[in-house]
């Protein structure tokens, strides 16, 4: 019981650091903090947690696809939110990023 109660509290520390970002830290400290505590408290076998990294490698480049059309799109002006599209859409204007 012990043992699982102390993975939720790292858990939950590590989730709430990664929504709370205190000391403006970025998200992935947090997350690899987090995954670094369980496997030096032997809490996760070292063996498991690299072949949990190795079999997310689909996963990796879903997540850096995403983060390149995101910053394309921000580069482009087209992730400037909905709601301008929206209304030149109504006035009968073009979109920017259609």
């Amino acid at each position: 019981m012990f043992f699982n109660s102390t993975i939720w509290g790292i858990a939950a520390v590590a989730t709430l650091g990664m929504i709370a970002r205190p000391w403006n830290s970025p998200e992935f400290v947090w997350a690899i903090a987090g995954a670094t505590t369980l496997v030096l408290f032997n809490l996760l076998p070292w063996q498991e947690a690299v072949t949990a990294v190795g079999r997310g490698a689909d996963v990796y480049l879903f997540l850096i696809g995403m983060m390149l059309l995101s910053e394309v799109a921000r580069k482009e002006g087209c992730s400037t939110g909905s709601r301008p599209r929206r209304s030149r859409m109504r006035a009968g204007r073009p979109s920017d990023c259609s």
